[in-house]
């Protein structure tokens, strides 16, 4: 497995263990691959559930979707 492959099974586990749904998600730059949407207010949850480093896009006013960096 290549390293991305290994990133996106840990934030698959990691996120589903902690409850969120997982979506695939086709980024405005390069990104495809799994990733969870979630209110702004929940972003610091989502943080405390991984280790694995994090990115962002906004969604709309308060949505964003999170993928692992």
């Amino acid at each position: 497995m290549t390293p991305m492959e290994i990133r996106h099974r840990r934030f698959v586990e990691n996120m589903e263990d902690a409850g969120y749904q997982i979506q695939h998600y086709q980024g405005r730059d390069y990104y495809q691959g799994p990733a969870i949407f979630v209110d702004r207010s929940e972003f610091q949850d989502v943080v405390r559930a991984t280790k694995l480093p994090l990115v962002t896009d906004q969604m709309g006013k308060s949505g964003l979707v999170v993928y692992p960096g």
